[in-house]
Formats: C-alpha cells, sequence, structure tokens
C-alpha cells in the first residue's frame, strides 16, 4: 500500500491538526509506511522533503489531485477535518473525498470535530462518514455522538486519541516551582480570558511568587485579538513571560521547567485538547474547568488534574499540595502513565492496523 495524507492544515501553520499529521506521518514513514502529503498551496508551508501536493482546495484541482495519485501510485487516502486552511465554508475537501471513493481509493478520515460543532457542518460531515471506509474520532464521546447521529455507520467507527506533539525527557525535579504556564493558540470567542482571571487569582493570593509564562501561536486572522489578550495580561500580571509563534519543536524545551500549567476551555477539558495532552504526556499538573467530556479523565481528578471552582478560589490550595515533592512526584507518574496512548507510536499503530484490514 501507498498512502497520501490530505492536510489543510501542515507546519509551520499554526494548528493544532496541521501539527498532528507532521508527528503522524514522520512515525507513519518511520514504520514504513510510503507516505506523501497533499496540503494548501500557502508560503508559510515550505517544503516538507517528500513527495508533496500543494493545492488550493478547489474544483479545478481535483485534476491535480488525481494526476499526483496515480504519478506517486498511491492505494490508500486519508483526511484530516477540520482544517483552518481549507476554508471555513468550503465543501470542495468533501467533494474530493466523494470523487476519490468512487475512483477505487481506499478512504480513511479522521474528524477531529463532531459534537460540538453547528448542525450544518455536522450534517456536511455525513459525506466523510458515508465515503470512508473507516472513520477515526479523536475519544468515546465523539465516537457515541457520531454513532447516534448516524446508527447505521457506526460500526465503521473507531477511537484514536488526539497524539501528543510536544514531548521532551523531563523529570520532577526540572520543574522550577515558581513557573506557572499557558499553552495554546490564540482565539477568540473561547472564553481564554478565563486563564487570565485563573492567574490573577494566583497573583492574588500569592503576590510575585510566580512567573506566568505564554506559549503558544498567533493566527494571521486574530492578531489584534492575540494584542489585546497580552496587554490585558499584563497590565493583570506583574511578571509574565511570551514564547510566540516558537517552531514546535521548540516547545518541549520551553515547558521542561514549568511547575505547573493553567488552561481553560469554552467546552471543558478533554483528552481531544492538544495543549492539555502536551504537559499531562510530560508530567505537569493542570489546573483547568471541566465539562461535559471530562468524564473520561475521572481517574486524574486530584492526581495531576485539578479542577479549579467557580471564582477560582480552590486554586491557592492546589498549589499548596503540588509544592508536596512527593505528591508532585505521585502526579507526574500518574500524569505519564495515563498519556501513553496519545504517544504517535501506539496512535500510527492504530492507523497501519486499520490500512490493514482495508
Amino acid at each position: 500500500m501507498k498512502l497520501a495524507v490530505l492536510s489543510g492544515d501542515y507546519p509551520k501553520v499554526i494548528s493544532g491538526v496541521g501539527d498532528n499529521s507532521y508527528y503522524l506521518i514522520r512515525e507513519l514513514q518511520k514504520s514504513g509506511v510510503e507516505t506523501v502529503l497533499v496540503t494548501t498551496d500557502v508560503p508559510e508551508i515550505p517544503d516538507p522533503g517528500f513527495p508533496t501536493l500543494k493545492i488550493r482546495w478547489r474544483l479545478r484541482d481535483y485534476a491535480k489531485l488525481r494526476a499526483f495519485l496515480k504519478r506517486q501510485q498511491v492505494t490508500h487516502v486519508m483526511i484530516q477535518y477540520p482544517c483552518s486552511l481549507y476554508g471555513k465554508y468550503n465543501l470542495i475537501p468533501h467533494l474530493y473525498v466523494k470523487w476519490l471513493r468512487l475512483a477505487g481509493y481506499k478512504i480513511v478520515s479522521t474528524l477531529h470535530e463532531f459534537s460540538n460543532i453547528h448542525l450544518l457542518r455536522r450534517l456536511s460531515e455525513y459525506v466523510f462518514l458515508f465515503f470512508s471506509h473507516w472513520i477515526f474520532v479523536t475519544n468515546e464521546y465523539e465516537r457515541r455522538a457520531v454513532s447516534a447521529f448516524f446508527p447505521r455507520l457506526g460500526k465503521k467507527v473507531s477511537i484514536v486519541p488526539a497524539g501528543n506533539n510536544v514531548s521532551v525527557e523531563r523529570s520532577p525535579a526540572d520543574a522550577d516551582p515558581g513557573v506557572i504556564a499557558f499553552f495554546g493558540i490564540f482565539y477568540p470567542n473561547k472564553q481564554m480570558e478565563q486563564v487570565i482571571r485563573m492567574m490573577a487569582e494566583i497573583e492574588r493570593q500569592f503576590p510575585r511568587k510566580y512567573t506566568f509564562r505564554f506559549i503558544g501561536g498567533v493566527h494571521p486572522y486574530y492578531r489584534e485579538y492575540y494584542q489585546a489578550f497580552r496587554e490585558q495580561a499584563e497590565s493583570a500580571l506583574p511578571r509574565s513571560e511570551w514564547r510566540i509563534d516558537r517552531p514546535i519543536e521548540e516547545i518541549g524545551g520551553l515547558i521542561k521547567d514549568v511547575f505547573c500549567a493553567a488552561l481553560y476551555f469554552k467546552d471543558g477539558v478533554s483528552s481531544r485538547r492538544s495543549s492539555f495532552t502536551a504537559f499531562i504526556s510530560n508530567g505537569i499538573p493542570v489546573i483547568t474547568n471541566p465539562g461535559r467530556y471530562s468524564g473520561e479523565l475521572n481517574a486524574l481528578e486530584g492526581k495531576g488534574l485539578f479542577y479549579a471552582g467557580e471564582a477560582f478560589q480552590n486554586i491557592p490550595g492546589v498549589l499548596q499540595k503540588l509544592h508536596a515533592p512527593q505528591f508532585y512526584e505521585t502526579c507526574h507518574q500518574t500524569l505519564v502513565q495515563f498519556a501513553r496512548p496519545f504517544q504517535y507510536p501506539a496512535i500510527a499503530a492504530e492507523y497501519r492496523a486499520v490500512f490493514a484490514r482495508l
């Protein structure tokens, strides 16, 4: 077999799905799966060093896509969805999947969002479900949502977790007890300002004890939002550091000395949040908010995963517990063990098993 990965986003575009594609392709190639890439024709995506087609996801690009797949002797196609560079209302990737299935290719789709999206977009994803030989989703809640929405198609849906895009050799001794970090992509309308509120409460309780490190990417569409966010944070936090738009390979070094993380998600934490998995995979405790999808993380609650109260009043107590060395080491070990399935060798093995069955 020979695989083509269709991924609208790819490094160095700021995108969790793009990073996922990069690490998954790398791991598949290491394990012997010949893999080529189809991505977006933008200058931000450099030549990855293996066969790649860059297109604009238009109808007339389909002929280029078919010619490339034929020239590369591709047998299997995997599409990553959604990606920001497909375009917000662009249904051309959906048509590609339909036409490629009818052309005889084995199709696997990875849906990174389903349960929490608008009804119309969820309906549009029916195309992937119907025309794919197999569907991957990121957790059990997503699998149930797909099966409930399209019961007849549930038998060809399985789970592959969102991979950890950040790895570093780290032990509890590497943690600087004065560093608390945020990691993520700066987007509006995601209630990210709550992170500033969390940190401001810590600062109020422990004046100048902590440095607050912000690590992340700024989407080109939202630079004004980032500037406003940064101004708000700097006015509330006397000691802040900003590590912005760094290559994904550098992120491990930027979190190695982090004592704990402060994160906030509009719909609550879950295993499909790559910023969350980046911290726990490296044994870094996380203070965040629960949501409807957080039940899968029950084994971590109080053991490396801590939920901030409504007014964040319990955060000082959490930090005091974490400063106990034995408790901190136990949290580190629990988090690393829990996160083993999020490592790309395990994820690539799931994909290879499906490809072999098709």
